[in-house]
Formats: structure tokens, sequence, C-alpha cells
């Protein structure tokens, strides 16, 4: 332990020793004043214990004189009355106390007694009401019994008796002057008890003028002995307290009134009684005389509680002075301990703790500071010593300085260096690392230091190229280079490395250094560049540029071998309706899962590419012939065709693939490719075939597809196509109730209209169909606009929305502004879709029809009944009418189910409200056949072929009443 710590230890101790003795002083202290403050309460409990005694007395005394008369008069009562209030406020006043004892000592018995006070008050109220029937005269009142009321107050006047006997404390100070208190209050208690007795048992014998006999007469004689006992007891006791005047004097009062005139006067009754004379005084004499004997012993008592008082203002004030010195004995020791520590801290410490940082600041390398002590006593002496030794000190570092400067700025150089830098001695042993190499390589230099260079080899490292190395290094000369190593923890890193042979004067080589940079993120870098630019990152396919490279190989080899290439492109329809229902990361796995089969599904020397968003290409090598290639596609399709299930989803894959070979379908693979996706598409629009072969007659297709939809753009740039309108005629009436709007076009070169079927799907394809779209709504717009001007009847016409336009989201708004533009309005509009169209998306197409019905348009849906099971969601359409397809009213004639299910579509539209038209009528009994089904209205043929727009219109206004036959009543057929 330092003398620092020592002295401050001692300090210590001695103020915890100071502040014990004064915590030991004031526990001290409390528990005195609580003596103090028990011995006051006792006092003042004993005090009123006996005014109670002495009140009950009275009260005894009074009602046995009073039972005892004869008669009482008003002002006897009144002054008993009197009394009982004096005897009620001492019991009241005492029970008070009950709450200070409870909180001065919880558990002492006075305040259980203290408690029971009220409970013998209670009886005593009780007793009081017996006292005053008989005193009063009451009717059936009891006979007055003076001994029964005796008995009753003798134990509340015993209760208040062992109540002071309770009370007497021996804590607060035991001496024997405050016992001589306890002993003396005992006696005078039982004394002014026995003078109370001996006044109740005279009074009655007086106001009864009864003669005392044997048993009476020594009954008194008893108590008249106990009373002479009692009194020398107390006489003997009150000796002690001579010395006071006040305690002196009542005692001669007492001594002069109980022997001078009670003891002449209860003499004088006694032999009065046994001579049969006439006693010498009266009930009520005799009671005033007792009664001035008791007061006196009261007297007595209540002079001994105040001296008592007076004892316990003198023991508090001793206490406090008490305390107040030893308060200041223990200010003037922590007085003197903090200056004693201020002076040792000050003479002794300050010097330490100067000589200790001196002494620390040399250690450290500090040699500026100065020592600050220069006394004449034995710390001055060995400060100058320190001080000599510092100066020393400092001339030796200024030289060690000027010879390592610039050692150190090379050091600090490779310890910053965030190159990993490593030197060794001529056999590659490590002797120096820097931290930067500890934070590459995750070794620490305790680690390495002494061992072999080699511990970073990774194992992947040719040995002749480390012997290459080592060759160029022992030449000389620098290596540089590039090591794959390897951490601590096993991970593999690259590194960019330059080693430097180190010699000394005579050229021999001491040591290695090299210098090493970790250039594994560049190598990342480079990998994912050249996994990017090979492979897909979504499918981690190989991409169209691996799939090329691979391709010129599998070429070469097909041609050294005579074998054939196959190249098949398989294409996922309906991928966009996964992606947009499911969302993009569904989607995704999908195309993942899809890739993972073709995978598995080909064979090793097989390539699987992606090359787009849902089209894979398989490059097939080592074909013999195209059965080969039939039984690999077949496998793989049936591979593909397995559900997937991705998140709680069941997906169906709708795939279809193109097959071309090498060398018969192409040369290259751009060739192949542009074959095989012929194929597919083929097989997608034929819908049955899982795969196709390309052909010559596929290309010839395709070229005429591609003549054909540069021809179509042309033509809608060049505002070239034409509108036909075919009426619409209510079977019923025959009257014209509308018009259906039909695309014509007639070919440039040919001058022949295009057949809608062949030019609707190359539109849907190419993406020309909203164009076209929005053409043909405008067009039959302003044409409609154009015949209401012209004052013909005002009838709605149709226009037919392709599944494509009905998935734009902007379609309600697109034709919301043709109507603003063109002025017409909606009632006159109605747009027709094809079940198939509807029942691609049903819950799609549901909202959108219900925004396009919002417009004001009427809606309807053509070819109804081609399939799909649209019946289940016709109620959820907000549809207006349905066109029963013409492939069933071409056989009405001919097929009952046709007949049948034309039949089922007219009442089921019938009963949910639809208006039903059937599109094809050509003969008269077609006609017929719905009119007695109740068709609504009918298209066709045999009312009139699509028209232009001059001639519908001539049409309409000849027209203007139904035309029909004069004798059949029926639609007059088109000529």
């Amino acid at each position: 332990m330092s003398i620092r710590h020592l002295l401050l230890s001692m300090i210590t101790a001695l103020t915890v020793l100071a502040l014990a003795l004064a915590a030991r002083e004031v526990i001290d202290m409390r528990q005195r004043n609580a003596g103090i403050d028990w011995l006051e309460h006792s006092n003042r409990i004993s005090g009123l214990a006996q005014t109670a005694s002495g009140a009950l007395g009275r009260e005894r005394g009074f009602t046995v004189l009073l039972l005892s008369s004869g008669s009482v008069s008003e002002t006897l009562l009144e002054e008993l009355r009197l009394i009982r209030q004096a005897t009620d406020q001492a019991i009241m006043d005492l029970s008070s106390q009950a709450t200070t004892t409870i909180r001065l000592s919880p558990e002492h018995p006075l305040v259980l007694e203290l408690q029971e006070i009220r409970g013998l008050h209670s009886e005593l109220i009780s007793q009081r009401i017996i006292v005053d029937t008989a005193l009063t005269g009451t009717p059936g009142s009891l006979e007055p019994d003076p001994q029964r009321w005796i008995g009753v107050v003798t134990r509340h006047i015993d209760l208040l008796h062992y109540l002071v006997n309770t009370s007497i404390p021996l804590v607060g100070d035991d001496s024997p002057h405050t016992v001589a208190h306890a002993l003396l209050k005992d006696a005078l208690f039982t004394l002014g008890e026995l003078l109370g007795l001996e006044r109740a048992a005279f009074s009655e014998i007086l106001a009864r003028d009864h003669a005392i006999d044997a048993i009476r007469h020594r009954d008194l004689d008893h108590l008249h002995s106990n009373i002479l006992l009692t009194w020398q007891r107390a006489d003997s006791l009150l000796e002690r307290f001579s010395g006071q005047p006040d305690i002196r004097r009542a005692v001669r009062r007492f001594r002069t009134s109980l022997i001078a005139h009670h003891e002449n006067l209860r003499a004088n009754m006694i032999e009065a009684s046994a001579a049969g004379h006439p006693y010498p005084v009266t009930a009520n004499e005799w009671y005033d005389n007792a009664t001035r004997s008791i007061d006196g012993v009261l007297t007595l008592s209540d002079l001994l509680g105040r001296d008592i008082d007076r004892q316990v203002h003198e023991l508090r004030s001793e206490a406090r002075t008490q305390f107040l010195l030893t308060l200041a004995g223990l200010t003037l020791a922590l007085a003197a301990v903090v200056v004693g520590a201020l002076t040792v801290r000050r003479r002794l410490l300050r010097p330490l703790l100067e000589l200790e940082r001196s002494a620390n600041a040399i250690s450290s390398g500090d040699l500026q500071q100065a020592t600050g002590l220069s006394g004449r006593d034995e710390l001055g002496r060995l400060a100058r010593a320190f001080e000599h030794m510092r100066l020393s000190l400092l001339a030796s570092a200024h030289e060690r300085d000027a010879a390592t400067h610039e050692m150190r700025k090379l050091n600090t150089a490779i310890e910053h260096s965030v190159s990993s830098v490593i030197i060794t001695d001529e056999h590659g042993a490590i002797e120096y690392v820097n931290p930067q190499f500890t934070i590459t390589s995750g070794y620490s230099p305790e680690e390495v230091i002494g061992r072999h260079v080699s511990i970073l080899k990774s194992g992947h490292t040719p040995p002749g190229h480390y012997a290459g190395l080592w060759q160029t290094l022992h030449t000389g000369k620098a290596w540089k280079g590039d090591l794959l190593n390897r951490r601590k923890d096993g991970e593999l890193y690259w590194e960019s490395v330059s080693i430097s042979p180190i010699c000394d004067e005579h050229g021999r080589i001491i040591n290695f250094i090299s210098i090493q940079h970790d250039i594994s993120e560049r190598k990342r870098i480079e990998a994912r560049l050249d996994f990017m630019s090979s492979y897909d990152p979504l499918t981690r396919l190989p991409n169209r540029a691996l799939l090329n490279m691979r391709f010129s190989a599998a070429r070469s080899q097909a041609r050294r071998n005579t074998t054939k290439l196959a190249l098949v492109t398989v294409g996922v329809r309906h991928f966009k309706r996964i992606n947009d229902s499911l969302g993009s990361d569904v989607g995704d796995r999908f195309l993942c899962e899809i890739a993972t089969r073709l995978t598995h599904a080909t064979r090793e020397q097989d390539t699987v590419s992606r090359l787009s968003g849902s089209e894979f290409a398989i490059l097939l090598t080592d074909i013999r012939d195209a059965e080969e290639t039939v039984e690999l596609a077949h496998t793989l399709l049936n591979e593909l065709r397995k559900p997937l299930y991705i998140d709680n989803h069941t997906l169906q894959p709708a795939l279809h693939a193109g097959i071309a070979l090498l060398p018969d379908d192409g040369d290259t693979l751009d060739q192949l490719l542009t074959s095989s996706s012929m194929a597919l598409h083929q097989a997608e629009r034929n819908g049955g075939e899982a795969f196709m072969f390309y052909t010559e007659t596929l290309n010839a297709e395709a070229q005429s597809r591609l003549a054909l939809e540069s021809a179509l753009r042309q033509a809608l740039a060049a505002r070239q196509l034409e509108l036909h309108y075919q009426p619409k005629v209510e079977l019923a009436t025959g009257r014209i109730i509308g018009a259906e709007a039909l695309a014509r076009w007639r070919h440039p070169e040919s001058m022949e209209y295009v057949s809608p079927e062949r030019f609707i799907p190359i539109a849907e394809e190419c993406g020309l169909i909203h164009e076209l779209g929005a053409w043909a709504l405008r067009g039959a717009c302003e044409q409609n606009c154009a015949w209401q001007d012209a004052g013909l009847p005002r009838i709605p016409v149709a226009v037919n929305i392709s599944a494509l336009q009905l998935q734009q989201h902007g379609l309600p708004e697109q034709i919301t502004a043709i109507l603003h533009d063109t002025g017409l309005a909606p009632a006159y509009l109605e747009v027709e879709l094809t079940e198939s169209a509807v029942m691609d998306n049903p819950a799609e197409a549901v909202t959108a029809l219900r925004r396009l019905k919002a417009i004001g348009l009427a809606i309807g849906i053509d070819d109804f009944g081609t399939g799909y099971s649209s019946l289940a969601y016709l109620n959820r359409l907000p549809v207006d009418m349905l066109k029963i397809d013409r492939s069933f009213i071409s056989q009405l004639e001919t097929d009952p189910g046709a007949a049948a299910i034309a039949s089922s579509v007219i009442a089921l539209a019938h009963r949910m409200g639809l208006r039903v038209v059937a599109e094809g009528v050509e003969s008269p009994a077609q006609h017929d056949f719905l009119a007695r089904q109740s068709c609504d209205d009918i298209q066709g043929f045999y009312f009139s072929p699509p028209l232009p727009a001059e001639q519908f219109a001539a049409l309409l206004r000849a027209q203007s009443a139904p035309t029909r036959d004069d004798t059949s009543g029926t639609l007059r057929p088109s000529s």
C-alpha cells in the first residue's frame, strides 16, 4: 500500500470512528428521550387516574349517602349531577391518552387498559340509571342497594389502580428517587381508595341511623387498620421528599386533618354506637369531613406528579446539554482530522505526487517537464536528483531522435500502407509484417513471424510458377505478378504481388521485401462481367452470345462427324398473364423453374439458352435424323407440361416449340433461329400442335404475312381502309334497329378485298390492333353523326373490340374522347366483344366492361356459344345483348344439337333480361325457326350483306317502314 493510500486509510478510519461514536450518541439520545417521553406520559396517566379515582370515590360516597337517606331534594340531585360530570370528564381525559400511548409504545398493556375504561364507563352509566330510578321514587323501581353501588364503583377504581401500577415507569430513570415516586403514588392511591370506602360505609350508617353491629364493626376495624398501615407506608416514603416545601406543607396539613379531626370523629362515632347514644355528627358532616381528608391525599399525589414533571424537564435539559457537548466534541475531532489531512496533503502527499508525475513522465519518455520542488527537506533533495537525471536523459534523447528520424518516417509509411508488406530473410522466413497484412490475411504478426512465407499458398497454383518466381529473385531481379493465396480462415483471395531482393554492402541477398495488394474484388468484378456477357442473369442459362459460340463449335464437330444439329425454340404462352396476375416475383420463379426443367430434360452435350422474356432455345448436338429430334422434343415438352407449384399457386405451363435442322433449314445460328421461330409461331397459331418443324411453306407464309403487315401499316397511315355496315333487323317488325361496323381493306396491288380473318390476326400480332380499333371507333361515330345530321333514323352502331383492346387500360378514356370529339351520344354506340376475348381473363374483363358501361355504352357478346363455359360468368358481366355464333345458325336445318343450343341460348338470355341477335341468317328456314323461338334480332345475307356507308344510308332511307311480303308477312330477302 502506498503512503498516500495509507494516510487516506487512517484519515478515513478516524472519520468513520468519529461518525460511529456520533451515531451511537444519537441512538442513546433517542432512547433516553423515548424514556423521558414515557416517564412524562405515564406520570400524566397516573395523575389522571388518581383524579378519576377521586371523582369516582366522591360519586360513590355521595350516591350511597343519597340512597341511604329517606328523601332527596332537588339541590342534592343537582349536586350529584355535578359530581357525575366531574367523574365523566376525568374518565374522558384519561381515555384520550390512548392515542399517545399507542404512538409511544403500541404493545404496552396500557393500550388495552385505557381502551377497557370506556367499557366500564358504559357499565357505570347503566348503574346510574338504576340509582336515578331509586332516588326519584319511580314506580316499579328496584329497592336501593348501596353495597351493590359501592361494589360497581370499587371495580372501576380497582381498574384505575391497576392502570396506575402498569403505567409506573422504571425505564427512563431507574434511580431510587424515581422508585420512591412510583411506590409513593401507589400508596397514596391505595390510601385515597381506603378512605373513600370508609367514607361510603359511615355515610350509609349515619344516613340510615343504624347501630354498628359486630360484623360491621369488624369490617370497619379491618378497613381502619389498612388505612393506618397504608398511611405509615406513605409517610415513610414522604420523608424522602421533606426537602421540598410544597410537599412538606401538604403532608403537615394531611397529618393534622387525619389525626386531629378524622380519627377523633371516627372514634366518637364508634363509641356512640356502642353506648347506644346518638351519633355526634350527621351523615353530611361526616361526608364533608372525609372528603377533605381524601382531597388531602389527592393534593399529595398531584404534588408528586408535579415533582416528576420537574424531573422530566431536568432530564431533558441534561440530555440536550450532553448531546450538544458530544456534537461539539465530534465537530472539534472532525476539524482536527481535516486540518491534519490538509497538512499531510500539503507537506507530504503533494510533493510525493509531484515526484511520481516526474518519474512517470521520464519513464514514458517525456523529458520536457521540470520537477517543481525546491524544498530543503528530504523530498526537496530527492527532487533535485530527479531533475539531474531528467537533464541527462534529455540530452541522450536528442541524440537518438536525430539518429532515428529517417527510420521513423520509413516505418510510418510501411505501417500505414494500404498494401501488405512482408520482409523475409534470404530463405523466405518471415521477419516482419505490417498491420495491413493482418487485415488482409487474418494472421497476426505473432502467428507468422519465423514461419516460411509459403504459409499463404492456396494449393491451386502450379509448383512451376513458384519455381520461376524464386529463380527470378535469386538472380537479384524483382518479380511481379498475380498470386492466388489463402487467408487464415481458408478463404481464397487474389493479390497483385511485387517482390524485391535486398542486398548487403557485399551484394549478398539478406532479405526479401514483398508488397502485396488484395485484388479479389477486381477479380470478382471481372468474373461477374464475364458471366453477364455470356449468361442470363435470371435463369443463369447461356445467353445468345454464348449460344453462338457453342453453336460454332458444335457446327464444326457436326461437319466432321457428318451429323446434324437441331435448334428447338420453346415459347411459353400466356406468360404475361402470370406476370400481371401473380406478380413479377412469381413470374421470375416460374421462368427459373422452366429453365431448370429444360436443363434436366436435355443431354449433357446439349445447350439450353434463354433468348428473350419467355422464349428458350435448345441446341441439340449429334443428331442422326429427324425421328431422334422428335423423341427429344416429346421428352422436353412432356417434362415441361407438368404442373408447377409456386407459393400455393398451381401453374400449368402452356408450351409450343419450333424445330429447325442444320444444314437443311440454315447454316448460321441466325438462320436457324429465324426458321425455328417461324415454326414456333405456326404451332402457337394452330393451337393443337405441340411442336412443328420448319418448312418452305412456313417461310412463304411468313413472307406473305410480313408483306401483308407492311401493306397494312401503309394502308392505316394512308387511311385506305373503309367501314362497311351490316344492318341489324328486329325480327318481329322487320325494322332496321342498328348496324354493325365492319373493317374492309382493299389490297393496293390486287385491288381485291382482304378477308378480315386474314388481316385482323396480323394486326393483333404486330401491335396495329390498337390503331386499327381507334380508327374504326372514330369512323363509326363520325358516320353515325353524319346520318343523324342528314335526317335518317337514329340507330346505334356496333363496333367490335378485340381482346388486346379490352386489356388496354385507357380504353374507356379513349372512347369518351372520341364521343366528345364527334359529338355522338353514348346511347348510339355499342361495343361487341367475342366470347373468347371476355373469357381470356374473366376477372379483368368484368372490371373493364363495367368501366365501359359507366360511360353509357351498350355491350354485346359476339360469337356466343363457341366454348369457354362462359355461362358461369354471364350474370356477372354488364352486357345487354348476346349474338349467337353463325356456326350454330348455319346448322339449324341439319343438326338438332345446334338447334337445341340456339333455343337454350335464346331462352336463357330472355330470362336474364338480355336481347338475342342471330348472325349469319341466310335462309327462310333459319328465319322461321328463330321467329318461333322469339329471337329478338337477326343479321345476315337473308336481309342484307355489309354495305358501304352510302348504300346503307340509301337502305335506311328507303326502309323507313318494314319491308314485308304481302302474302307471307315475312321479311323480304335481299336480292
